[in-house]
């Protein structure tokens, strides 16, 4: 489980480092809202070629960090949650640099993305952890 969690975090680590401090994702992620929003065949393209693939392999890795079905519902809304959050950062780019005083979102900002999303992975995991020890289900 160790280390399937290493690889939930590095690739929540990348994924900000792309989406929200990279500048050409800007230009990507307003295609990709575009076609979420209005599509068109080229959204069957991203879907079946990215977004499905990857959401798949986050949930796998899930699944080898806390035993949690990678299909399970729950095992694929949380990796929308945690997608999600990396992703407002994107889209609410600018509310985010105008509450924060940033003037822009760079490598120092996204490093402070990076530690408030990791934060809250491990606060999910903690709590799944917990939830599998009472016998609760997540």
């Amino acid at each position: 489980p160790e280390a399937a969690q290493a690889q939930l975090f590095a690739a929540l680590e990348r994924m900000v480092g792309f989406v929200v401090a990279s500048p050409q994702a800007g230009e990507i992620v307003q295609f990709i809202l575009r076609e979420l929003s209005h599509p068109t065949a080229a959204l069957d393209r991203i879907y079946d070629g990215v977004f499905e693939p990857s959401h798949r392999r986050l949930c796998q890795l899930w699944e080898q960090a806390t035993g949690e079905p990678a299909e399970s519902e729950a095992t694929r809304l949380t990796v929308f949650t945690l997608i999600g959050q990396v992703i407002y950062f994107r889209i609410g780019r600018e509310a985010v640099m105008r509450r924060m005083g940033w003037p822009d979102i760079g490598a120092a900002e996204a490093a402070k993305v990076v530690a408030v999303t990791s934060g809250n992975l491990k606060a999910i995991l903690a709590a799944r952890k917990g939830a599998k020890t009472k016998g609760q289900r997540p």
